[in-house]
């Protein structure tokens, strides 16, 4: 897969990877950075940070050249629907595999999504009026999630994805 777009990646004027990356990915081949004199083989992961400032400017630095990019897959879907009821009501388990997930609230209240055990009207992660749906990002969270109802009507649809 080659990338299209600029990629920023932060280094020095020795090209060694400066700062807090936000992103990774997953390099080999060379890379080679414009306003630098240096090719860099590279085999592992590059770190990136955008948007980056070098001496007042603030621009992606464009990259020449081929990048392999790592990618991760689902290959397994886990459907579920946990009846919408106004007490707290575990969506999904703890699950140190878990990949992903997406819940669709399918009811016509409103679901009060909790990272962690005992979803409560006054304490939650997510607010979800009806038919919104959430998609866990990465890094993705593993633990316990729960949610709670204003109606006692429809249900939540759960899915839970695995490599």
């Amino acid at each position: 897969m080659s990338i299209e777009s600029p990629v920023a990646v932060l280094v020095d004027s020795d090209g060694n990877p400066v700062g807090t990356p936000t992103n990774a990915l997953f390099v080999s081949g060379t890379v080679a950075v414009s306003n630098m004199s240096a090719v860099q083989a590279v085999t592992g992961s590059v770190s990136l940070s955008a948007p980056i400032t070098i001496g007042g400017v603030t621009a992606p630095l464009p990259v020449t050249g081929s990048l392999s990019v790592g990618t991760s897959h689902v290959s397994v879907a886990v459907q579920t629907n946990v009846s919408a009821i106004r007490s707290s009501q575990q969506l999904l388990s703890p699950n140190a595999n878990r990949s992903g997930a997406v819940l669709v609230n399918d009811s016509p209240g409103v679901a009060y999504v909790l990272f962690g055990s005992g979803s409560q009207f006054n304490a939650w992660t997510y607010r979800m009026l009806p038919l919104a749906t959430i998609e866990l990002g990465q890094p993705v969270y593993v633990g316990t999630i729960s949610a709670i109802w204003t109606k006692a009507s429809g249900s939540m649809m759960v899915t839970e994805l695995f490599e």
